[in-house]
């Protein structure tokens, strides 16, 4: 080594170069996103950087950071359900009997990922299957938003009140995380509504819904 580059090194001694210096700012971008969206995966943190900071950076470096900073998705995991199984707590009362004789008596719901201008949106709606009108819709740009689902809901509730309906209504859903849970059923304990689910994994068993969703 020649005497000008030792002393170059020697002055550079403490001083991080560009590349360390990214790399600390990447493994704070990484800690950042994860403390906000612990469900987020390596691909929706190296996605959410390439947006907000521009960077050109590949899901697969950000893998490696993280599994370096023990990083790893807190999602949800959900037990494997046959196909065909229906629900322990709601049957499928309907069964393929879609005959409804009047409004609010058979409505059924789902969610739908619209693109538009290269952004997604998760579309949840309520389907009159009297005479398949829309009667209730949210949308958010938030993947795995479940407040679309309490909006419809809330606007159930609000035609129910609207028309002070006394009939049984019947709502018809797939098994879906959000329609499954115990605070959805809370949220309509108060009204004549009867929660009815298709067979996990047949979206045939609901043909109304997945037709307008094609």
């Amino acid at each position: 080594m020649n005497k000008s580059s030792y002393y170059k090194w020697l002055d550079r001694q403490g001083t991080l170069n560009r590349h360390e210096q990214n790399r600390l700012n990447l493994i704070a971008l990484i800690r950042k996103f994860h403390e906000e969206h612990p469900s987020f995966g390596y691909r929706d943190i190296a996605e959410r950087i390439r947006e907000t900071q521009g960077w050109m950076i590949s899901a697969l470096y950000v893998h490696k950071r993280c599994k370096f900073l023990g990083i790893r998705s807190q999602a949800k995991h959900y037990f494997w359900k046959k196909h065909g199984d229906e629900n322990l707590h709601y049957k499928n009362i309907v069964n393929g009997n879609w005959n409804a004789q009047r409004s609010l008596e058979i409505v059924t719901s789902d969610m739908t990922v619209l693109r538009h201008r290269g952004v997604n949106y998760e579309c949840t709606y309520i389907l009159d299957t009297f005479n398949n009108s829309i009667i209730a819709s949210a949308i958010s740009r938030r993947k795995g938003d479940v407040l679309p689902y309490y909006d419809c809901l809330e606007q159930l509730k609000k035609i129910i009140e609207k028309e002070e309906s006394t009939e049984p209504i019947i709502f018809y859903s797939d098994q879906g995380s959000v329609y499954s849970t115990q605070s959805f059923a809370e949220a309509h304990r108060n009204y004549d509504i009867i929660c009815s689910m298709s067979r996990a994994g047949t979206p045939t068993d609901n043909p109304i819904i997945e037709f307008l969703n094609g």
